[in-house]
């Protein structure tokens, strides 16, 4: 119990609120964390309510999950993927779209720039990447779009949204081996 009231007070003290100070192990003291289920528990009960066992994580009205050390709170993703990975990632999306799903395998560390670039091409009303439906006379066509290198490309406009996912996912492809 020592350590771990030493191990709180150098988290504040010393480092103050920069999550980047804070080591992989000084979590590892506290938290046990499930990288298949993503969930955390206290590794101790400590003074102030937190009982052995118990889950560490509190989910708030987005639905993300937080865990509170020493009066500074922590995203659980951001966690999750420092102790597995011994480095804070720079933005975490949850592939399942689901922010409280915090196992491993459901993270993905992305920098600003490949983050944009999802958010320019997202999926929308086709439900795929780079599709996006139009108006032509009474019916729906599907335009295919696509960024690269921080320029738009128009792929044509397409009978089908999957005619139209599979130009684009061809172009794509094109640009990846150019890197």
């Amino acid at each position: 119990m020592a350590r771990v009231n030493t191990i709180l007070n150098v988290i504040e003290k010393v480092y103050g609120h920069d999550e980047s100070k804070i080591d992989q192990n000084e979590f590892l003291e506290l938290l046990h964390y499930d990288p298949g289920t993503g969930e955390f528990t206290w590794r101790f009960s400590l003074s102030y309510g937190r009982k052995k066992g118990a889950r560490a994580d509190r989910a708030v009205s987005n639905g993300s999950r937080y865990i509170s050390i020493n009066r500074r709170s922590y995203s659980a993703h951001r966690v999750a993927w420092f102790i597995v990975h011994g480095e804070w990632p720079e933005l975490i999306r949850h592939k399942s779209g689901n922010k409280g799903d915090n196992w491993i395998d459901n993270l993905r560390n992305l920098t600003r720039r490949q983050l944009r670039l999802e958010s320019d091409l997202s999926k929308g009303k086709t439900g795929r990447t780079g599709v996006f439906p139009v108006k032509s006379g009474d019916r729906t066509m599907y335009m295919a779009r696509i960024k690269h290198n921080g320029k738009s490309y128009y792929l044509g406009v397409y009978d089908t949204p999957e005619l139209a996912s599979d130009v684009y996912k061809a172009k794509k492809c094109e640009f990846d081996q150019e890197k």
